[in-house]
């Protein structure tokens, strides 16, 4: 994210609590430029697959985070779904930051 998409590791915040009463944790949270919340990205081990419920963990942080985007990645697998338009998949390219 930082060398490839170029985001600042300042607009990064890694593996913090959410602000509900829920006590879950993301994994990694971006921040746009006015500092408000762009982008949840779950990370899982290679040897999981990204399945409906790695899909259904992250969607469950974007009810507190209403994020514009999301991603899910296992190093080497990684999909990116802009939230507004829920009738497409999955981007084919990752966002610009």
């Amino acid at each position: 994210m930082v060398k490839v998409q170029q985001i600042p590791t300042a607009f990064i915040s890694v593996e913090k609590g959410l602000n509900d009463v829920s006590k879950k944790r993301y994994d990694i949270l971006v921040f746009d430029k006015d500092h408000q919340p762009w982008m949840i990205v779950e990370c899982k081990s290679p040897e999981v697959k990204l399945d409906e419920k790695v899909l259904m963990q992250i969607l469950s942080y974007h009810q507190s985070l209403k994020v514009p985007f999301i991603a899910i990645t296992n190093g080497q697998e990684c999909f990116v779904a802009d939230i507004k338009k829920a009738n497409q998949p999955w981007l084919a390219s990752f966002p610009v930051f």
